[in-house]
């Protein structure tokens, strides 16, 4: 069960950032530095969170049990954050917006 769950949440991982890096192809290479940047700082947070809630409680049964739904939770959040952000402000940004419409413009003409 553990190793289906380990899979399946590579392959989520993977899509996500195969569709991050395919957007930001379109971008000048700032975008995709920060996006590198930005990932690996994640891992990061991600260590930190986990360290921070399992240092604030007591490392009995009970402990480790509230520890990890807070931990989990925060994960739920910020993930849902990011479906959000990446769906719903992403496209709408003023910089996605108008390399996406260079892009398509310079597609056009190379089509024609």
């Amino acid at each position: 069960m553990t190793l289906v769950a380990v899979a399946l949440t590579g392959a989520a991982d993977a899509v996500a950032q195969g569709s991050l890096f395919g957007m930001a192809a379109n971008l000048p290479g700032r975008y995709t530095s920060a996006l590198c940047t930005g990932t690996a700082v994640s891992g990061v947070v991600v260590n930190i969170c986990r360290m921070v809630t399992k240092a604030a409680f007591p490392q009995d049964e009970h402990g480790q049990m509230v520890s990890s739904y807070i931990y989990f939770g925060i994960a739920i959040t910020v993930c849902f954050a990011c479906v959000y952000i990446f769906t719903a402000v992403l496209p709408r940004l003023p910089v996605m917006l108008w390399h996406t419409l260079r892009h398509r413009a310079e597609a056009g003409e190379e089509a024609a």
